[in-house]
């Protein structure tokens, strides 16, 4: 096993690569906490019809697509609900009211940025003078933690997230390897004649595999603990390793498929490289699950990888128990598949 990962060590290299890069990249950005407007479906409906309304309908108009438009309650809820605009604005009398679905963050990056710009029209009718607004001593309250365990689990959460990524990716390439290297002739003839029955053969090829995969998460979870400058395995996110080592699992069940059915080390490669960057994207990985449409989240429900990330964020019991079925779906097809090429030949 390890005679294989060294030679396939470019390939590794260069997932490893990528995935720090990823990590890194989300993770600063997530401690960071900083937020920069997006351009959003926004529906305003003016029942005031004055100054205050019209410079709300041009502020929005810079970052989101605005829509005047004239909606009763209830059509209104259907399209918050429904997600054909992403917040609702009533301008009235009284004041600003917002609607949005429950369901969809859009919605409060709208309100929250409608409010931001409410505040301060209010700020700066009180008629001060720029110089002396700016100097008025506003009261500003943080709420910190006295342990950064949120921080910490914020940052190894991406990591882990991104994990499902690499993990899937080595897997399908080395263990994949590995299957087609132990299926060629001469090391199927030499298995037939041992002395070591057959079921013993495959059982420590099956725990050398588990081994492998342990070894590569303490490898990954090491670095990501150098990297991030923070311990990876804390008392916040012990909860993702099940997820983490059934995902491993998974890969390696999907690479047993591909290589009994395909033989090629190329069509393997090109799996491990593709497959794993296609499903990392549809199935929430770089791109989040709520900005996805509902077709391209149906094919990632196809896949284990979705459910990883709904565990890394939920941990339903739901969601490992669909990565086991997987693994089960991927072994039996691969026995399958193996048998039925035996009586071909």
């Amino acid at each position: 096993m390890l005679t294989l990962m060294r030679r396939e060590w470019k390939s590794i290299l260069l997932y490893v690569i990528i995935f720090f890069f990823f990590t890194i990249m989300n993770a600063r950005t997530a401690s960071e906490n900083s937020f920069s407007l997006s351009s959003y479906k926004v529906a305003l409906v003016d029942e005031q019809q004055d100054e205050d309304s019209e410079a709300l309908y041009n502020y929005l108009a810079q970052h989101h697509k605005v829509e005047k438009v004239e909606l009763d309650p209830i059509t209104a809820k259907e399209h918050a609900y429904l997600g054909r605009y992403d917040a609702i604005l009533y301008a009235k009398e009284d004041g600003v009211q917002a609607l949005a679905s429950p369901y969809s963050a859009r919605g409060f990056s709208v309100i929250s940025d409608t409010d931001n710009y409410l505040r301060y029209k209010e700020v700066v009718s009180t008629e001060e003078e720029l110089n002396q607004l700016m100097n008025i001593d506003v009261p500003v309250h943080f709420e910190v933690a006295e342990v950064d365990t949120d921080y910490k689990v914020t940052w190894t959460k991406y990591f882990f997230l991104y994990s499902g990524y690499i993990i899937l990716a080595v897997g399908i390439l080395v263990v994949g390897h590995t299957i087609i290297d132990m299926s060629k002739e001469e090391i199927y003839l030499r298995t037939k004649i041992s002395p070591v029955s057959s079921v013993r053969l495959y059982a420590e090829t099956l725990l050398a595999l588990l081994v492998a995969l342990v070894l590569f998460i303490l490898f990954i979870t090491l670095g990501g603990s150098v990297v991030l400058k923070t311990s990876i395995i804390n008392a916040g996110t012990i909860k993702f390793l099940p997820g983490v080592i059934l995902m491993g699992i998974s890969g390696m069940a999907l690479a047993t498929l591909v290589a009994s059915a395909f033989k090629s080390k190329v069509v393997v490669g090109a799996v491990s490289s593709v497959l794993s960057l296609v499903l990392s994207f549809i199935s929430g990985i770089f791109v989040p699950a709520e900005l996805l449409p509902n077709s391209i989240l149906a094919v990632g429900k196809l896949f284990p990888l979705y459910y990883y990330v709904q565990y890394l964020d939920k941990q339903r019991i739901f969601d490992l128990a669909m990565i086991v079925l997987f693994i089960l779906v991927y072994l039996l097809l691969g026995i399958f598949v193996t048998r039925e090429r035996r009586k071909a030949h």
